[in-house]
C-alpha cells in the first residue's frame, strides 16, 4: 500500500510556501506521491483574479522538478464547484489500494466541521493539518472531530515561510519584483501572460469570449514575439505586446460581422480585399480594438490594421506586429526557421522575405494576390533591400 499525500488550494499563485510545506510533510511522512490539485470554482471563493488554465499551467511548472509531484486536474476540468469530499471520493477511485492523507492549513481546524459531508473526508483519508511554530493549535476541537467522525488527524509543524499569495498579487501590481517568491519558471510565465496586472487581465479576459482556445495561444505567441522584437528594435515593448494580443481579436467572427465593422474603418480599404474574408479581420480588428478594448492608440490601430496585408512604408511597430504573427513560436512552415532569424537581423529583409513567399503561395494555388502585395515587394527593392 503507498501512501499519497493531497494538497489542493486556489495556487493563485502557486509560491514557494506552498511547495516547502509539500516538500516538508512528503518527506517527514514518507509519502510515495503527492498529489496537488488546483481549485476550479472554489464555493468559498467566489472570484478568482486568473483562469484556472493559468493557474494549472503554473502549478505544473512548479511541480515539473519533483518526480513524485503529480498535479491532478480534477477540479480545473469537471465541476462547478469544489467540494473536497468529491475530490477525495475521486481519488480514491483513482488509487483503491492506496492510503489518502488530505494535508490542509491548521486554519482549517474550526471549520472543517462544517464543510459539506465532512464525514465522508474523514472516511475517505487521514487528515493531516500543517501548522507554523508557535501557531495555538485547537486540540479540543482536534478531539472532538476524532469523536465526532472518528477522524484520524496529525498536526504538523512547520517553519513559517513569509509569502503569501495575495502580497505576491499586490507586488505585481504595482510593479514590484516577486524573485525568490516563486518558482523562476512561474515568474517568466506571469511576466509572459501579463498576470495580475488588472489592464491585461481585463484584455485576456475579453480576448476568451472572441477567441478559440488555439487563436488564442497563437495571440499570446504573437505578443510574447513582438515584445522581444520591440526589445531587440528599442521601441515600446508594452505598445508591442498589446499590439500583438490585440491584432487577431476579429479573427473568429462570421463574415457578415466582419463586413459590418469594415464599414466603420476610417483605413482605407484595397482594391479586392473584400473579395476575400480572410483578410477582412485585419480592419475589422482595428474597430474592435477601439470600441471594445477602447485602444485610442493610433499606431497600435495601425499596427493591426495592417498585420495581414501591410503597406508601403511600414512603421517599425507594423513590421513587427506583421512578423510577429508569421514568426511566433507556434508557426511550422517551410521558411519559418529562417524568417525568425532573419527578423532579429534585419526587418526589412525578414519582410520582403515574407511578401515573395505569400507571393509565391497565392500564385501557385491560383488564387488572387492583391495589388498591395507587389507595390510592398517593389519599394523594398527599390530601397535596396535584398535576399
Amino acid at each position: 500500500m503507498k501512501k499519497v499525500g493531497i494538497l489542493g488550494g486556489t495556487f493563485n499563485p502557486v509560491h514557494n510556501g506552498h511547495l516547502f510545506v509539500a516538500e516538508k510533510v512528503t518527506e517527514y511522512y514518507h509519502l510515495d506521491k503527492l498529489i496537488l490539485i488546483p481549485n476550479g470554482n472554489p464555493p468559498h471563493k467566489q472570484t478568482v483574479s486568473v483562469s484556472a488554465e493559468d493557474r494549472l499551467a503554473m502549478l505544473e511548472l512548479a511541480a515539473a522538478n519533483r518526480e513524485d509531484f503529480f498535479v491532478d486536474t480534477y477540479e480545473v476540468n469537471g465541476q462547478e464547484y469544489s467540494y473536497t469530499y468529491n475530490t477525495l471520493g475521486y481519488l480514491k477511485k483513482k488509487y483503491p489500494d492506496d492510503k489518502l492523507y488530505f494535508i490542509a492549513g491548521a486554519d482549517n481546524i474550526d471549520e472543517i466541521a462544517g464543510w459539506r459531508r465532512p464525514k465522508d473526508i474523514f472516511l475517505l483519508a487521514d487528515v493531516i493539518f500543517f501548522a507554523r511554530p508557535h501557531y495555538p493549535i485547537n486540540w479540543t476541537e482536534i478531539e472532538k472531530l476524532k469523536k465526532d467522525f472518528h477522524a484520524s488527524i496529525e498536526v504538523f509543524s512547520v517553519d513559517e515561510v513569509d509569502i503569501s499569495a495575495t502580497d505576491i498579487r499586490k507586488r505585481i501590481e504595482i510593479g514590484k519584483p516577486i524573485t525568490g517568491l516563486v518558482p523562476p519558471q512561474v515568474e517568466q510565465y506571469i511576466k509572459e501572460h501579463r498576470l495580475y496586472q488588472p489592464e491585461y487581465m481585463l484584455y485576456m479576459k475579453q480576448l476568451k469570449e472572441f477567441l478559440c482556445p488555439e487563436r488564442f495561444r497563437h495571440t499570446i505567441g504573437v505578443a510574447k514575439m513582438a515584445e522581444k522584437l520591440a526589445v531587440h528594435y528599442q521601441i515600446d515593448k508594452e505598445k508591442a505586446y498589446l499590439a500583438g494580443l490585440l491584432h487577431d481579436c476579429a479573427k473568429n467572427l462570421p463574415e457578415d460581422e466582419l463586413r459590418n465593422l469594415t464599414k466603420r474603418s476610417s483605413f482605407p480599404i484595397y482594391d479586392g480585399e473584400l473579395d476575400n474574408p480572410q483578410l477582412l479581420h485585419s480592419i475589422a480588428g482595428s474597430v474592435i480594438a477601439k470600441e471594445v478594448f477602447e485602444i485610442e492608440d493610433k499606431e497600435i490601430l495601425s499596427a493591426i490594421r495592417y498585420h495581414t496585408i501591410g503597406r508601403v512604408d511600414m512603421t517599425l511597430l507594423e513590421k513587427i506586429i506583421y512578423l510577429a504573427d508569421l514568426i511566433e513560436e507556434n508557426r511550422t512552415f517551410a521558411l519559418v526557421e529562417r524568417m525568425r532569424t532573419l527578423a532579429f537581423i534585419n526587418l526589412d529583409q525578414a519582410l520582403l522575405l515574407s511578401i515573395e513567399n505569400n507571393i509565391n503561395y497565392l500564385k501557385k494555388n491560383g488564387l488572387n494576390v492583391l495589388k498591395e502585395s507587389y507595390h510592398i515587394k517593389e519599394s523594398l527593392l527599390n530601397k535596396g533591400v535584398h535576399l
